[in-house]
């Protein structure tokens, strides 16, 4: 992706907070879906913690930078998301710890 129009849609992220996906894909053309999403879930304060996510609001995907949006529906929509992914990173975890116990009693039973 070209830097102007990376510029540009880094841009109107901060300035609108919320787009919806479909328009922010026409105004980046010839970029592809798969660009874009990329670039937007890279975006980071100056503290590196992501501030760009896509979410769904009545059936349509949306660009939400949380810094910037106005709608508190969009970030009741990444919290939910993000408090999912807490759930799965936190079941890997234990799933990662029992396995490390698992082969700690295995290692300790043929010494």
């Amino acid at each position: 992706m070209d830097i102007l129009t990376e510029k540009r849609i880094i841009k109107i992220m901060d300035v609108q907070g919320d787009i919806r996906k479909d328009e922010l894909l026409k105004m980046a053309r010839p970029y592809t879906e798969s660009e874009i999403d990329l670039l937007i879930e890279q975006q980071v304060d100056e503290d590196g913690a992501r501030n760009c996510f896509i979410c769904e609001k009545d059936g349509m995907p949306y660009y939400v930078n949380i810094e910037t949006t106005q709608s508190m529906e969009l970030l009741n929509t990444i919290i939910r998301q993000l408090d999912s992914e807490l759930v799965d990173i936190s079941t890997a975890i234990q799933k990662v710890r029992q396995m490390k116990l698992d082969l700690s009693a295995i290692s300790n039973d043929q010494n």
